[in-house]
C-alpha cells in the first residue's frame, strides 16, 4: 500500500490532531493521522447511509392543529414588523 502527500490548511491539521488526541484516548494507544482520516470518512458514510423514515414525518403532520400555518404566519409577521 502506499501513500501520497496532501496540502491542507494548518487549521485544518490542528483539528485532525485534536481528533486524533481524543481516538487515542479511546483507544488508549497512539492513533496516526491517515487512522483519523479513514475514522472520519466511516463515520461519514454511515450516517450518510441512515435512511429517511417518512413515517416519522406523518406524524408530526398528524400533530399539528389545523390552524397551525395561520398561528405560524401570525407569530412570523408580528415578528418582522417589530
Amino acid at each position: 500500500m502506499g501513500y501520497t502527500t496532501i496540502k491542507i490548511r494548518t487549521e485544518t491539521k490542528k483539528r485532525l490532531m485534536q481528533i486524533a488526541g481524543e481516538l487515542e484516548a479511546a483507544r488508549g494507544e497512539e492513533v496516526s493521522l491517515n487512522e483519523v482520516i479513514e475514522h472520519l470518512i466511516e463515520n461519514y458514510r454511515t450516517r450518510s447511509r441512515k435512511p429517511l423514515n417518512l413515517a416519522d414525518l406523518d406524524h408530526l403532520a398528524v400533530e399539528l392543529e389545523e390552524d397551525a400555518s395561520e398561528k405560524i404566519d401570525d407569530i412570523l409577521y408580528r415578528k418582522s414588523r417589530h
